[in-house]
């Protein structure tokens, strides 16, 4: 997940700007759930057979991949990890191991380990343009919060920096800047969307009902983000979850969070990150 930090002017305007953009779109949010609803009657709750013991294992799991991966590619300078590709090809990795870890682990609690994850075959295509146009009616709300945010969070002191792979997409150009495009709206959502979605959210829906699995299930994956860009990746992470228990298709949660990407990549190429 990405978020562009420093969007518009700093300081009390941003926020001010912000707050009547968030404002607005909340208005938009009940003509929202009314079509989701239209389009998806039913909330779709699966009911995982993995429990948080496997949760715990796939933790450990991502412990290990990280330190095989710092192992196996140190970093030769302490500037090294704003550079990409190599920062992304290492997050890769990372959630390529835990990837695989998932999957086996499913594999041996699941009879259909794909269904189980959300890979649904049959109207997909149909269904992620639903969770576009979703994403689309909900985005004038969620860019508010963008603008406000990192204001508020200047107002009380802290520090305001860009993710580490915007600044690097910054020193990009040619094909490599093209091939890190991909990579960060299109792999690497799909291993976020595997994970927090296709994984950590049934399990925390089934034992704390829907609304309640969805929001936990945000505020984790908000949390890995810093706090730069909590509260833009929490309310997105909303977004992602109410698309993922509509629909139960992983590949429309991956749709909305890819398109998400794709265009905070546009807005810090052509605006200013500090």
């Amino acid at each position: 997940m990405l978020q562009s930090a420093n969007i518009p002017a700093e300081g009390s305007e941003a926020a001010v700007f912000g707050a009547v953009l968030a404002t607005a779109g909340l208005a938009l949010v009940p003509f929202a759930l009314a079509l989701a609803r239209s389009w998806w009657p039913e909330r779709r709750v699966f009911f995982a057979r993995w429990g948080f013991g496997h949760l715990a294992l796939l933790v450990i799991c991502a412990f290990v991949a990280s330190s095989l991966v710092a192992i196996a590619w140190p970093l030769e300078s302490p500037d090294e990890d704003l550079a990409l590709p190599a920062l992304l090809w290492r997050m890769g990795l990372i959630y390529a191991l835990l990837s695989l870890a998932l999957v086996r682990i499913v594999q041996r609690v699941e009879p259909n380990p794909r269904l189980a994850l959300g890979c649904v075959s049959g109207g997909t295509l149909r269904a992620m343009g639903g969770a576009l146009l979703l994403y689309l009616i909900l985005l004038p709300g969620l860019m508010g919060v963008t603008f406000f945010w990192p204001a508020l969070l200047q107002s009380l002191g802290h520090d305001v920096l860009a993710q580490d792979v915007l600044l690097g997409l910054l020193k990009l150009e040619g094909a490599e800047l093209w091939l890190c495009f991909v990579a960060a709206t299109c792999v690497m959502p799909f291993f976020e969307e595997l994970l927090f979605r296709g994984f950590l959210q049934p399990l925390l829906v089934q034992n704390f009902n829907d609304k309640g699995g969805v929001v936990l299930t945000s505020i984790a994956f908000a949390a890995l983000h810093g706090a730069t860009a909590f509260l833009p990746i929490f309310a997105l992470s909303l977004i992602l979850g109410g698309v993922m228990l509509r629909t139960r298709r992983l590949a429309c949660a991956w749709a909305v969070h890819a398109a998400h990407n794709a265009l905070m990549i546009l807005l810090a190429l052509n605006l200013p990150i500090s």
